[in-house]
């Protein structure tokens, strides 16, 4: 058999070594799949511009469809890339995701295009837009949409079947069955793409499904160190905490969170807690405009029942929508007090960094965060402040932090160490590839699943993947 008739699965993405850029290539001189397309992101604008904007070592014409599993923006943003270079791949993703890609690929071509501004401001000279736009319009003529659980037959030698993964609304695993014709071979690959945390099911998502069986598992490992465990008994004191911060407070309590899946989450856990009692008086407001059309963007997709939910949340006598700068910026110079979600949740952007402006000099406000943030960024610098205090500079301004710092760690969305040994470890499979991970901890926890897997008796060998890795199908 020549090396033309064999079909390659190359780990093209920044996910290989990293925990952003998710992007997996299988191909043959026939055929030409992508498994998801993402963005790199670590807050470093320069940084990332290279590295989104890098040679890519595949040619996007030769494209016959790309697979995403759900459409966060470090699985799914670099698609529109693609496009504005060609390609004319068809997109399938699971039903209910277009109109949340589209929402977000607005307004990643509107980021696209403020970075290279400011870029060029900055190094007086000019910085190539990747995509705008008019590409991610062009990208929603590609879209097809297919239900959960339902073996879809792409082409003759591609067979497809998204199965719930529990990570955020609509969200999938993706399996494949890759044929080759040469060898009269059928191959199973399952991509995992980001899984939800089992121990704290969230609203809005899925629930979960174990995939048994597949000849490859490229598996996503984000939270595969174990001093990073969230169980029951941690949302419990995190609600118990958010709880009491919010009943006691004097000022603005402000809570950075990301638009998709997280805004609709704290927004409803904040109703459950004080949506019923009569005395809670206070503003809850919703201070960014891609969050507004997320939320509207739910009502739209969810069955019944959780879509009644969400109704009633968007129906509460304390919530404020705010969509318009001008609305907001007189909003935020008379407001004393509130809780206010705002984006984005790094605070590396937005009106999230506005708000901290007002609230960080005085003691009486509160910053609560519901997320992980990278060291690099500037939520990450606050959290590692002791106590949150200390002076921070924001747009090159120093600010003195006199206001609490809350940091409530169980709003993860990505399932735990202990439940990924298990899962994967279950999994009747020749190879696990491990993907997504900070590196380090990505080895250690590839020695234990091995560990695991042999205590099983199982037969799978774990790869520790890196943008350098291929398999031969």
């Amino acid at each position: 058999m020549s090396k033309k008739d064999k079909i390659k699965l190359e780990f093209v993405g920044m996910n290989a070594d990293n925990v952003t850029g998710s992007m997996t290539l299988i191909q043959d001189k026939e055929l030409s799949i992508l498994i998801e397309s993402g963005l790199y992101q670590s807050n470093d604008v320069v940084g990332d511009y290279k590295v989104n904007n890098r040679n890519l070592n595949f040619n996007v014409k030769k494209l016959d469809y790309i697979i995403v599993g759900h459409v966060h923006a470090d699985h799914s943003m670099l698609i529109p890339r693609l496009y504005a270079e060609g390609c004319k791949a068809r997109i399938i993703m699971p039903c209910g995701s277009k109109g949340f890609f589209k929402l977000l690929g607005v307004d990643s071509a509107y980021i696209v295009e403020r970075d290279c501004i400011s870029l060029e401001k900055k190094y007086k000279k000019a910085f190539h837009r990747m995509y705008t736009e008019s590409d991610v319009y062009n990208c929603l003529n590609y879209i097809d949409e297919y239900p959960m659980g339902e073996k879809i037959k792409l082409s003759d030698r591609l067979t497809i079947r998204f199965t719930p993964s529990g990570h955020i609304v609509n969200a999938a695993q993706i399996e494949l069955w890759v044929s080759n014709n040469v060898k009269n071979r059928t191959t199973k690959i399952l991509y995992t793409s980001d899984i939800g945390n089992i121990k704290v099911p969230k609203y809005y998502a899925n629930t979960f499904e174990k995939v048994e069986k597949a000849n490859i598992v490229i598996g996503e490992c984000t939270y595969s160190d174990n001093k990073r465990m969230v169980k029951k008994e941690t949302r419990d004191k995190d609600i118990k905490k958010m709880t009491e911060v919010i009943r006691n407070n004097e000022g603005i309590v402000e809570i950075p969170i990301f638009c998709l899946d997280r805004c609709p989450n704290i927004l409803t856990i904040l109703y459950d807690i004080f949506g019923n009692d009569p005395d809670f008086n206070t503003d809850v407001v919703v201070d960014s405009p891609l969050a507004c059309k997320m939320l509207q963007e739910y009502c739209e997709v969810l069955d019944d029942e959780s879509a009644s939910k969400l109704y009633d949340v968007l129906s509460w006598k304390n919530l404020r929508l705010i969509s318009e700068s001008t609305t907001s910026k007189n909003y935020m110079m008379t407001c004393e007090k509130a809780i206010v979600l705002s984006a984005a949740g790094m605070l590396s952007k937005g009106r999230s960094r506005l708000w901290l402006k007002k609230i960080i000099e005085s003691d009486k406000n509160t910053l609560m965060f519901v997320g992980y943030a990278s060291e690099n960024t500037l939520a990450g610098a606050i959290k590692k402040a002791k106590g949150g205090r200390g002076k921070i500079k924001i747009d090159d301004v120093e600010y003195r932090n006199r206001c609490k710092v809350i940091d409530l760690k169980s709003f993860t969305s990505h399932m735990q160490h202990d439940d990924l040994l298990d899962y994967y470890s279950g999994i009747s499979a020749d190879k696990i590839c491990l993907v997504h991970g900070e590196q380090n901890s990505k080895i250690e926890f590839c020695r234990e699943l091995q560990d695991c897997i042999e205590k099983k008796g199982n037969r799978a060998r774990v790869i520790c993947v890196n943008r350098y890795t291929s398999l031969n199908l």
